[in-house]
């Protein structure tokens, strides 16, 4: 559904997404007619709005129950006439715009009367008309602040779907219906949209994301290589973001029914699909029964755990919630217990070593000395990583963490592609990806850390393995070719490794 033109400007909302909202405020406004028409009442058959308090208060109430009609009737019209249509038949809901103007008249209306029932409660307060515990006046409060609360979400609402490129957007669509040669006369307006958006997903990427705590600029850059990805991906798409989640659900029905209708066929021999791929005679499953092959599977899963392990005491708190207490040890490991072990090298852990205890503890590590180092600052395109030793299968492992925290998703987030020239001429990667799989191995190789780790190995015929789940998939088979190089023999298992690439 394209975005809503109003006041000459697109907004980040369709003209059929008003409905459920629209049906809120009735609800609400109608509670408030409720409320004042039997504070009215209550307060006539009391005094007969004679006292103190309500003398000359009866034109309040009274406008305000108009008001809120008119509010109520605008809001049930804005609702039906929204609900009409198919997602795509603007024609249906052609009276929207003007609803909406109105809308917002009653609301400046509604604003600046609230803001005269606070001033007219605290006049009445102060000249020792009314007491705080008087029932006309506490009623009052509670629909003038009510209102209040009703327009600061409303206002919130128009804020959030405020789109800083709308005038500048809708300026370019009615250049290009009405210019003959748009390459020309829109090229200008063109280039102003790109620069809007680009701002516009600077400043949303950045208060998404304020909790990362980036304030170097080279930091911040992240932030504008988002922003520039998204804008380009979303520059000329007229669509809000209702599309893009009803699109997903429609998306994934219509692969289901696909999925059905091909099982139903009786010319092919699919059974059915699991996680997307069709079952049929010819598909080849794993078979345990083969001496190497599951040995080869007893391999993946041991070091499946160092992938898992690698998500520190947080991932234990998050895969057993029940019994992480109890897999994670940090008995000693307190900065004051006086029993405290000797620190081992892992560069962002807390006062507790909670890192290291969940690393040590929920790993196949044989012993904390086979430990070699981990960094866990979590750094900008940086993911955390650890290196050990491995005596079962006599390797030296480096094992890549996945997403975990908001630093993590601003990695996954940079989805654009660059080329990875230096392995393969004709290869692309995931740009964060790549960036972090570069850090952890300027990283190694500065500080030799697979050299110290080797070094450390009690016997000859260590390897180096590689691996990681999520992020860390994604990362490992990157530096995995750049270490391929002085490690011919390494092997690299990725879990779930990321699919795609938004360009």
């Amino acid at each position: 559904m394209p975005g809503l033109v109003v006041f000459n400007r697109r907004w980040s909302i369709g003209s059929d997404d008003l409905p459920v909202p629209a049906m809120i405020l009735v609800f609400l406004n109608s509670v408030w007619v409720i409320a004042l028409v039997s504070m009215v009442i209550e307060v006539h058959m009391t005094d007969g709005w004679r006292g103190d308090c309500s003398g000359g208060f009866l034109w309040y109430p009274i406008m305000t129950i108009g008001l809120l009609a008119l509010l109520t009737v605008n809001d049930v019209f804005i609702a039906v006439q929204s609900a009409k249509g198919g997602v795509f038949d603007k024609k249906a809901r052609h009276n929207i715009p003007v609803l909406l103007y109105i809308r917002t008249a009653l609301l400046v209306v509604e604003t600046i009367w609230a803001c005269s029932g606070c001033v007219l409660l605290n006049w009445k307060l102060r000249t020792s008309q009314c007491d705080s515990s008087d029932l006309v006046y506490t009623l009052l409060c509670v629909v003038v602040g009510s209102n209040m609360v009703v327009i600061f979400f409303t206002l919130l609402t128009l804020y959030m779907s405020f789109d800083s490129a709308g005038r500048t957007f809708t300026k370019f669509q009615n250049l290009q219906q009405n210019s003959a040669d748009n390459s020309t006369s829109s090229e200008p307006t063109l280039r102003k949209l790109r620069d809007l958006h680009e701002e516009k997903w600077t400043s949303r990427v950045t208060a998404g994301f304020c909790c990362a705590a980036l304030r170097k600029p080279s930091d911040k850059a992240v932030f504008n290589k988002i922003a520039i990805l998204l804008a380009d991906y979303f520059d000329n798409l007229d669509v809000v973001l209702s599309d893009f989640i009803a699109g997903m659900f429609l998306l994934r029905k219509q692969q289901k029914s696909a999925h059905a209708d091909t099982v139903q066929q009786p010319t092919n021999d699919i059974y059915q699909y699991l996680s997307g791929m069709a079952i049929s005679p010819r598909t080849k499953f794993l078979t345990l029964k083969d001496e190497n092959m599951q040995s080869e599977f007893t391999c993946m899963l041991h070091f499946a755990e160092y992938a898992l392990a690698a998500y520190g005491y947080q991932g234990q708190y998050f895969f057993y919630p029940a019994k992480a207490c109890c897999r994670i040890n940090i008995c000693g490991r307190c900065r004051g217990c006086p029993s405290r072990q000797d620190e081992r090298i892992l560069v962002g852990d807390n006062c507790c070593q909670c890192q290291y205890a969940a690393i040590t503890t929920c790993s196949p590590l044989s012993s904390e000395d086979d430990f070699i180092y981990g960094n866990y600052e979590n750094k900008p395109n940086f993911p955390s990583y650890f290196v050990c030793l491995d005596h079962t299968y006599k390797k030296v492992v480096l094992c890549i963490r996945g997403t975990l925290s908001i630093r993590d998703a601003l990695i996954d987030l940079q989805g654009d592609s660059t080329k990875l020239d230096d392995i393969h001429p004709s290869w692309k990667g995931h740009r964060g990806m790549v960036a972090a799989a570069d850090n952890i191995f300027a990283e190694l190789t500065e500080h030799q850390i697979l050299e110290s780790a080797f070094d450390r190995c009690p016997t000859s015929g260590y390897s180096l393995l590689v691996t990681g789940h999520s992020l860390g998939a994604g990362v490992a088979p990157i530096i995995s070719f750049r270490l391929r190089e002085k490690y011919p023999h390494l092997y690299c298992y990725a879990f779930s490794p990321p699919g795609g690439l938004l360009r």
